[in-house]
This record gives structure tokens, C-alpha cells and sequence, in this order.
């Protein structure tokens, strides 16, 4: 296995919601925001409508009549890794009310066993007014799932969900890539701010049962089960055919927050395999290995291998069976049986390998320690850096240096012109312009004859400041149209956004101003971005926005505000999915894209019947990435011709160039390199199963 060069360690981080504007629905149980309702008044009035851009009809729930106590509608929210809600403000549609009137707002984190949050009776049914259901405190608490049980309605046969505003916090499920390993074979190195994880391995087929005594983040890896490979096929006097492997489980690596409870731990068993056949004279066909067996915890599954396809031989040939479909790196595929007679025990399939569930208990904001036989490998991260996780260590005997900033006044200055973002002065832009006439500096000019017109229906201001900025406030004028809803971000690098706070404006008069509360930002950045998320009517407007805030300037070590320890820039990196197709054989060169941790290689396609082979190969440690093969099993017929193709999950380094070997004969194709979202935004595995270089 080769070395952790620059592990990865991975977090889901706590922040404001900042809610989408949805087109659809969504997929509730998936790994986006979504919503659904129980019914739909007819396809113009789908659940998502209440997160749309303008003001419009939004969501209606019916079933031809009322909502009843015993009968009630449903509407219901989804987030992927949880949520603490602290009140949902609703603006009623502009035409024919209905609005829900008696309410049940209901938490889940299975979407099954419901938990009462508040009720609540809505008796305001004025057209494009807003009413807000609040959460008591002591009621508040993380839910993946929350849902409005709706049991009558103002007055109409169907209950409207107007456009939704919620408030609280979330899990951005969007998988936070950060370098924090860092590898040393001493761990007395290894002492500072770190405490060793205890972790529980579940390697063995069954059903557990884990209690949590508190809330705990938990690092968690769980593997499906491999498939179980087919048995080979034989019949009297003629040729044998071996059966095709199984395929390994998925993998699944993640970081969850768990509330304390019992919980069931389900380690899926791996798939069997099948028999190998003799004929006895009659044409044969083997059975398919089984399926291996999904391994869970806490709503996450790891789907286990598909069986090795069955063997075959008939009067004039036999043809082996091909592997199952492999999910990722989980367990191991059992083998196929080989091509002999039946009388030997090795033409049965294999079992494949059960699954795994692995737990690692991360406790006080610790920095993770683990072991792998010989070498320790410890984390590493900057409190101070927005980009890092709240594991809050560093590696002794690593220089760090640190400096010194200020806490001083700031006055906005007046613009002209929009000037540069990460120059030498303030500086604004705009995601779009309507035109020349409403550009973004407009808003920052001191006046009300200009303003910012965006080009499209909603859109965001970014200023930026050379010296990092605290916002405290911002105050926000209308134009004779206004935003209903603003969203406010800050960055250090104009790349990663940090949520800050989603606010609704309440000030409908033309060319007044309204104040955004930003009290509780404690972050100095040097960009910030004011979204305007949704308008009453035409495109994004501002005719000017006023900040108030304090800035950063150099201090002494005698004279600062502000110590920041420089420790390793830690930027976050969300990969997306990519592929390479070889376009050449020989000798070549292939870099991995940085991020990248796991590659799929895939043999190409074959060509009409006739002999053909195809492979890639690790030049420097000899492993063969990907292989295939066709040639004839004896006999003229079509059917004769037989296929064996191996394609591998290898685990490789970020950014690192392999030197590889590709021969291909009268394939179709060449091979193909693909990595995903999947596959390469996870943890690393840290023990020592096997794993091709």
C-alpha cells in the first residue's frame, strides 16, 4: 500500500442556510436540499414553487377536500446531513388564499418516527402578508427531516404553502476537502492537542447495536459486501468454462454528526457462491454468485457487489462467466470457479468477503491519530483559517510564524468607477449589469439618481477591501422595486463563500433604506457578497449600500488585536467528475488531476469476433491496471468466441505522473480513466487491505 503522501481529512461544516432557489423538487433521502408535499392541487403547484425566484402561486396541497385532524396534508423539508431550525417566515400568495391554518411542525431523522417541534394556527390570510412559526429553544435540535402536518385550511378545499424563508443553521452537505495529514514514523511527535481515537471495527456479517452516551461527530466508513463468484461449467467430453468472479462492495466514508441514542450497526454478508456443474453429457449452464449484502449505520448504506455471471458449455463450446459489478473499495469479490472438472472442489464460485462498518469517535475537537501498523499520522489544521475544520491542533517541531494585526475604524469611500477586486483599493462587481447605465459602482456612489440594475432576475454585489473587513451592517436602499430576500456571504480569496446570514426585507417604500444586522460576524474578510435572492417584480436592483465596519491593518507585537499563527493555507476543493481516454499505445505518461485519490481504469470495447487484447500497466511496480481479452473457444460459430475483461479501482496520488504500458490489438477503443464525486471525496482508507497501486 503506498504511502499517505497528503491524507485527507473531511467535514461537513455548521453554517447559516442559505436556501436555494429550486426548479424541482428534488430527491427526499438524497444528498441535496429537496422538499415534496403529499399531494398536488395539478402539476402548477409542485412543493418546490415555495422556493422559487418571484412571488407566484408557490406550492398547493390537495386531495379534492380539506385537510382534516384524521386526514391530514403533508409538506415536507429535507436536509441531506441535518439542521437546527429556528422559525420558517411565510408570505401568503397574492391570489386566492387558502393559506394553511392549523399547523404541526414535526422533526425526523428517519423520515419515519416523528417528533412535535411547535403548533401553530395561521389566521392571517391577507394576500402577500408574512406570519412566522417559531421553534421553542427547548425544542431545537438536529433534524435531516422536518415536515408541517396541516390539518384545515382558510376556507378552501386545499391547503397553499406560500414562499418560504427558513431560519437556522445546517450541515452543508457539500463534502469540504481539507489537507491536514501529515506523516511521521514517532509518535512522540504526536502529542500536542491530540488525543487517540477509539475506534470500534465491525468486520464480521450480523446486526450491532451502538449506544451514544452524548452527541458525538463520528468518522464513519462502511463497506458493502463482495459478490459471490460463479461456479465453472462442464459438459461430458467437452470443454470447461470457469465462472465469472464477484464484484466488490461499495465504500462509503463520511462525517456525521449523531445525537446520543442507540443505534443499529447492519454488516451485510458477503455474496455466495455458486456450485460448479457437470453436463453428464446434456449442455450445462452454471448459477449466477449471489449478490453481496448491503452494509448501514444511521441511514447511510453501502450497497454490497453483484454475483459473477454464470458459466456455459454447450455441444460446440463453453463460455465463462464474467464479474459481477463492483460499487467502489468495500469488500472483496469472491473468486470464480475455475475451468476443471467437476470432480475438483476449485470449480465452485468463492463467497465473497463480508462487509465492514468502521467508527472513530472524534471527541473535543481532537486532532485525529491513527495508526497504521508502523507509521502514525496526525492532523494538522489553522483555527484562525475560515478554509479549516474545527480540529485545532498543529504538528510539534513544524515552524510556524505569526503576525500581528489591528483593530481600527474604516469609512467607506465614495466611487466612481468599480475599480479592481484584489487591487490596492476598494473595489466592487456584479454578477451581471442591465447595461452600462446600471453598473455596480452606482450603488456605492452616495446618491440615489444611479443605481445597480442587474441583467437578470436575481443577482449579488461583491465589495471588496484590501484590509479584511468585520461587517457589523449594511444597510440596503430600494429603488421603486425591492428585494424580499438578501443573502450575505464573506471570502478571503473571492473563491470559497462563507454563509453569514439570509435576511427577509419588511421595508417596502421606494428608495428607503433597511438595515441587514450583521452584529454577530466575528471574521475579518476581504470580500463580501450581497445576493439579492428574490424581487416583488422586475430584475435586482440597489441604489446603494452603506457599510459599517472596522478593518485590519499591521500591528506590533507590542500593539495588535489580533494574533494569527500562520500554519498551512488550507483552501477547500470540491471535485467534480472527469474522465481520460488513451488516445495512443506505449509508453506513456499519466498525471493525476490534483484531489484525485481513486481512478476507475476500464478496459476499451471490443470489436466484431476475432482475436483482440487490450491492458495497461504499471510500469513501475508492474500491476496491471486494466485488461482484456477475446479469443476463440473452438467451434466456427459466433457464439464461440469468448471474452474476459478486468477492470480495477486503483488508489493513486494527487497530482502524482505514473509511467504506464499500453499494449491494445484489434480492440474497438482504448481505455478509459474516470474519477468521480463518489469515489474521490472521502476519507482515505487507513488500515492495510489490499489495494492496487
Amino acid at each position: 500500500m503506498p504511502e499517505f503522501r497528503n491524507a485527507m481529512y473531511y467535514s461537513g461544516r455548521e453554517e447559516v442556510f442559505i436556501q436555494p432557489i429550486l426548479t424541482e423538487d428534488g430527491t427526499v433521502g438524497g444528498d441535496k436540499f429537496a422538499v415534496r408535499a403529499s399531494s398536488y392541487y395539478n402539476g402548477d403547484y409542485y412543493a418546490h414553487h415555495s422556493f422559487q425566484y418571484f412571488e407566484g402561486t408557490n406550492c398547493a396541497i390537495s386531495k379534492n377536500s380539506a385537510p382534516t385532524t384524521s386526514d391530514p396534508y403533508y409538506y415536507t423539508m429535507y436536509f441531506p446531513k441535518g439542521a437546527k431550525l429556528y422559525s420558517i417566515t411565510h408570505r401568503n400568495r397574492s391570489q386566492y388564499m387558502g393559506m394553511a391554518k392549523d399547523l404541526e411542525l414535526q422533526g425526523s431523522n428517519d423520515d419515519s418516527h416523528w417528533t412535535t417541534l411547535t403548533t401553530y394556527q395561521n389566521i392571517n390570510d391577507t394576500a402577500n402578508e408574512m406570519w412566522t412559526v417559531y421553534i421553542p429553544s427547548a425544542k431545537q435540535g438536529w433534524y435531516r427531516y422536518y415536515r408541517y402536518k396541516i390539518t384545515s385550511t382558510n376556507g378552501k378545499t386545499y391547503a397553499a404553502i406560500g414562499f418560504l424563508t427558513i431560519n437556522g443553521i445546517w450541515r452543508n452537505p457539500e463534502t469540504i476537502e481539507i489537507p491536514l495529514y501529515t506523516r511521521t514514523s514517532d509518535p512522540e511527535l504526536l502529542t500536542e492537542n491530540n488525543e487517540e481515537l477509539v475506534d470500534r471495527y465491525y468486520d464480521s456479517h450480523g446486526t450491532y447495536t451502538l449506544t451514544l452516551s452524548s452527541d458525538k461527530y463520528l468518522d464513519v466508513e462502511i463497506a458493502g459486501a463482495g459478490g459471490g463468484g460463479s461456479g465453472a461449467a462442464q459438459k461430458a467430453g467437452d470443454k470447461s468454462a470457469g465462472g465469472g468472479s464477484g464484484g466488490r462492495g461499495a465504500l462509503i466514508n463520511s462525517i456525521i454528526y449523531v445525537p446520543a441514542g442507540t443505534y443499529q450497526i447492519v454488516v451485510g454478508e458477503g455474496g455466495a457462491g455458486s456450485p460448479g456443474v457437470y453436463g453428464n453429457g446434456s449442455d450445462c449452464d452454471s448459477k449466477p454468485g449471489s449478490k453481496g449484502g448491503t452494509s448501514s449505520f444511521f441511514g447511510i448504506e453501502a450497497q454490497g457487489g453483484d454475483g459473477g455471471t454464470k458459466a456455459h458449455s454447450v455441444s460446440y463450446g463453453a463460455y465463462g462467466g464474467s464479474p459481477g459489478t463492483s460499487y467502489g473499495l468495500g469488500g472483496i469479490g469472491g473468486a470464480g470457479g475455475a475451468s476443471y472438472n467437476y470432480t475438483n472442489e476449485a470449480a465452485n464460485g468463492k463467497k465473497g468477503q463480508d462487509g465492514w462498518v468502521i467508527i472513530k469517535n472524534l471527541t473535543n475537537n481532537t486532532a485525529p491519530v491513527v495508526h497504521s501498523r508502523r507509521n502514525v499520522y496526525g492532523a494538522y489544521s489553522n483555527k484562525n483559517n475560515s478554509f479549516a475544520s474545527s480540529i485545532n491542533c498543529k504538528v510539534p517541531k513544524k515552524s510556524y510564524s505569526t503576525k500581528y494585526y489591528k483593530e481600527t475604524a474604516w469609512t467607506q469611500p465614495t466611487l466612481t468607477a468599480n475599480g479592481t477586486l484584489g487591487g490596492s483599493s476598494f473595489a466592487v462587481s456584479a454578477s451581471t449589469q442591465a447595461s452600462t447605465s446600471y453598473m455596480p459602482w452606482m450603488a456605492f456612489d452616495g446618491t440615489d439618481t444611479k443605481y445597480w440594475k442587474a441583467g437578470a432576475g436575481s443577482g449579488h454585489l461583491i465589495f471588496y477591501n484590501p484590509n479584511p473587513l468585520k461587517v457589523t451592517k449594511i444597510s440596503y436602499k430600494n429603488w421603486t422595486v425591492y428585494p424580499i430576500l438578501v443573502a450575505v456571504y464573506g471570502s478571503h480569496n473571492n473563491n470559497v463563500w462563507i454563509p453569514i446570514k439570509i435576511v427577509r426585507n419588511t421595508n417596502y417604500t421606494s428608495k428607503a433604506f433597511w438595515d441587514i444586522d450583521l452584529s454577530s460576524n466575528t471574521e475579518f474578510y476581504n470580500y463580501y457578497k450581497v445576493e439579492v435572492r428574490c424581487m416583488t417584480s422586475d430584475k435586482a436592483h440597489c441604489t446603494e449600500l452603506a457599510i459599517t465596519a472596522t478593518q485590519l491593518i499591521t500591528g506590533t507585537v507590542s500593539d495588535y488585536t489580533k494574533a494569527v499563527v500562520e500554519y498551512d493555507r488550507l483552501l477547500l476543493r470540491q471535485l467534480t467528475a472527469g474522465s481520460y481516454r488513451f488516445t495512443s499505445t506505449g509508453n506513456i505518461t499519466f498525471t493525476v488531476p490534483k484531489g484525485v485519490k481513486v481512478i476507475y481504469v476500464q478496459a476499451g470495447s471490443y470489436n466484431s469476433s476475432r482475436s483482440q487484447s487490450q491492458s495497461v500497466v504499471n510500469t513501475e511496480t508492474g500491476n496491471t491496471w486494466c485488461s482484456a481479452v477475446m479469443w476463440d473457444n473452438g467451434g466456427s460459430e459466433t457464439v464461440d468466441w469468448v471474452t474476459s475483461t478486468v477492470n480495477n479501482y486503483i488508489k493513486v496520488n494527487s497530482g502524482e505522473t505514473y509511467s504506464l504500458k499500453v499494449s491494445s490489438s484489434s480492440m474497438a477503443s482504448l481505455p478509459l480513466i474516470s474519477w468521480d464525486y463518489n469515489i474521490n471525496n472521502q476519507p482515505p482508507v487507513y488500515d492495510e487491505r489490499k489495494i492496487k497501486e
